[in-house]
């Protein structure tokens, strides 16, 4: 007789998440367990691309607040989850952690988990910020385990009556799924053909931004902070890669001010040219659960600036690994960014000491066995 493998599903709120985050994650773990993938299809053309699941179901779960659409989705949960005799139930992203959550629940399945991966109500303030704060409890109080991506987060949750600590693990040092050493890695040749590509000379000092384009990732500090820093007249440039994300593209334009140093890109499926054919990586962002973009740019060899805040304190080691600016503060930043444009040995000691440091503690195959461990532990049936 054939033993079963234990069935387990993730839940997620958007392809790019399990795209960039859980590829290597879900792969692993399929060699042992039964993986069901529920996702909203918002990128149909890399979907197709993952072979990482025995079944990919999928429902439009929103990433923000819409009453009757996320009605419709825990009804399409539930309809989907019923007599699926999941042994775990993993869920990413506030939305798909609430809705994940009680929907498994309803059904108690034996093991619910959920990655938290910074809270979207830092920032608020007044009723909003309450609404969030109890989402994130409600949450919590739905899960057998709750996993979190770096310590400072997992001690703010404590701290703030979010979580219960008996509950919570940060599996290795923290991140979701490491860095692949050998995809991010630092290649010259490569370098020189993504510079050429965007007219970039040998002499020129690129900063790079990744990730979703909208104001909560700081754009709107980078982007004044790069204007005052051009005003130097130096050799610099600035590169924006992201989908946009509550900034439309004329939002976007003004910004940019018709700014030919300033380029932006969508979308890139090759994140490791990126960090190859630029200097420095800037997160200016407002909040922050680790900063995966970070430990990625450091195995390339690149130094980080990033603003000063609970996640990226665990990704960036301030002075030695990167920089670190006081969030929300576009001088700060702009001094921290000349800093560096006129510093170059301090680029290269800073770049190097990221790449050791992504290779002693952040290899995906370190976190990935510790991801492995996790699961066995739980003796899924």
């Amino acid at each position: 007789m054939i033993n079963k493998k234990p069935k387990i599903a993730f839940i997620v709120t958007s392809v790019l998440i399990v795209h960039f985050f859980l590829d290597s994650h879900l792969k692993k773990l399929s060699k042992d367990y039964e993986i069901t993938l529920i996702v909203k299809n918002d990128f149909p053309e890399l979907i197709k691309n993952l072979n990482i699941a025995n079944e990919i179901k999928f429902i439009n779960i929103e990433r923000k607040l819409n009453i009757f659409k996320d009605l419709a989705a825990l009804v399409h949960l539930l309809i989907y989850l019923r007599g699926k005799n999941f042994a775990l139930v993993h869920s990413f992203g506030t939305k798909a952690g609430l809705l994940g959550m009680l929907a498994s629940l309803f059904y108690f399945v034996p093991n619910r988990i959920y990655t938290y991966q910074g809270e979207v109500w830092i920032n608020k303030k007044g009723i909003w910020r309450e609404i969030l704060r109890t989402v994130d409890k409600i949450i919590g109080l739905c899960c057998t385990n709750i996993l979190v991506v770096s310590f400072s987060e997992l001690n703010f949750l404590i701290d703030n009556k979010i979580i219960n600590s008996k509950k919570a693990t940060v599996l290795g040092n923290g991140s979701i799924s490491g860095v692949d050493l050998v995809k991010f890695s630092p290649n010259l040749e490569i370098r020189k053909v993504e510079r050429e590509k965007r007219g970039y000379k040998d002499s020129d000092i690129v900063f790079l931004y990744l990730g979703r384009i909208n104001y909560e990732k700081g754009i709107h500090e980078l982007i004044s902070a790069y204007k005052l820093l051009e005003r130097h007249n130096l050799n610099i440039k600035l590169l924006l890669v992201g989908p946009l994300d509550g900034i439309s593209e004329v939002e976007l334009s003004l910004l940019i001010s018709k700014n030919s140093n300033i380029q932006y890109e969508k979308f890139t499926d090759c994140p490791q040219n990126m960090f190859r054919c630029s200097d420095i990586l800037v997160l200016p962002s407002h909040r922050e659960g680790f900063g995966v973009v970070v430990i990625e740019a450091a195995a390339v060899g690149i130094p980080t600036i990033g603003s000063r805040i609970y996640g990226i304190s665990d990704s960036l080691i301030e002075n030695h690994t990167g920089l670190m600016f006081d969030m929300g503060d576009h001088y700060d930043l702009y001094l921290t960014m000349l800093r560096l444009v006129n510093d170059s040995s301090l680029r290269t000691k800073l770049g190097n000491s990221a790449r050791t440091r992504v290779i002693n503690n952040f290899d995906s195959e370190y976190v990935l066995s510790e991801i492995k461990q996790f699961y066995d532990a739980l003796k899924l049936k």
